[in-house]
């Protein structure tokens, strides 16, 4: 369409945002159609994932935010809007590697706007048959215009994040903050979950209003990729354990005095002294 700056070519199967080809249609459209073709095909193939279906969409430019929101669709077809929250998005793809919860990035009435908007497409679904947890995500142009760009039709990661707040919080998940990080090092690679756990539990204090979680840990010997979530009643405080929890694991060689500086550095930040 005239006037659309860029596209991208999207493989369905997912890989978390990372499977997207950036296309800027001034250049693609200056190229030979050889050129072009070969462009195409490589994004089709970017994952080995023969026969899977493909979606061209239009690339938003100027996007400040990625909201999302998790909803329930219960037995009965009420709906219940289970968490809003700001993805984490990284790199020039706007991969998906993290959340943080609650959303610091939208108005109350653009909170407001995404829970209609939502209970409004979780009507469609109760109406096609569908009960159960559902994701859509979001984003927050610099305008201030919102878009819905994804559906689904699934319990999404993040949905497995407040099923661990609610059960270390009885259920009152809305009075804490957390913040869920993706974190893939090759310092990882190969290491089993007694090794995070006994890194981490090492070097952060946790109890019951605040410490690290480690969530996730399926894919840890085979790429060095784990799922940890801090938490926290405060977002200053749920910051700094997210930050100490990536220096453990990114760099799990650096000596553990350095760490403790840097620790001890940002607490003092944190309360101005």
């Amino acid at each position: 369409k005239k006037g659309k700056k860029a596209v991208g070519i999207k493989i369905n199967c997912g890989a978390d945002g990372f499977s997207t080809t950036l296309i800027n249609l001034d250049k693609f459209l200056q190229y030979t159609t050889s050129r072009q073709k070969a462009i195409v095909r490589k994004a089709f193939t970017k994952l080995s994932s023969d026969g899977d279906v493909v979606s061209v969409e239009e690339w938003i430019p100027e996007v400040i935010s990625s909201p999302a929101v998790i909803v329930n669709i219960l037995p009965n077809k009420k709906t219940e809007i289970v968490l809003l929250y700001d993805q984490i998005l990284k790199g020039k793809l706007k991969g998906y590697v993290g959340a943080i919860y609650p959303s610091s990035t939208l108005k109350a009435s653009q909170k407001q706007d995404i829970k209609e908007m939502a209970t409004s497409f979780a009507k469609y679904l109760a109406l096609e048959g569908y009960r159960g947890i559902f994701g859509l995500d979001f984003i927050l142009t610099k305008s201030g215009q919102i878009y819905l760009i994804e559906a689904n039709i699934r319990k999404v990661g993040t949905y497995y994040s407040v099923v661990a707040m609610n059960k270390l919080f009885k259920n009152r998940i809305g009075k804490i903050c957390f913040k869920l990080q993706v974190i893939e090092s090759k310092f990882l690679k190969g290491k089993d979950f007694s090794f995070l756990e006994k890194r981490i539990s090492s070097k952060v204090f946790r109890n019951k209003n605040e410490g690290v979680l480690i969530l996730y840990v399926g894919e840890l010997e085979t790429s060095g990729r784990v799922e940890i979530v801090s938490y926290g009643k405060d977002s200053r405080k749920v910051k700094l354990l997210s930050e100490l929890a990536s220096e453990l694991l990114y760099n799990y060689r650096q000596p553990v005095i350095s760490l403790a500086r840097y620790y001890v550095k940002n607490i003092l930040a944190s309360i101005n002294v």
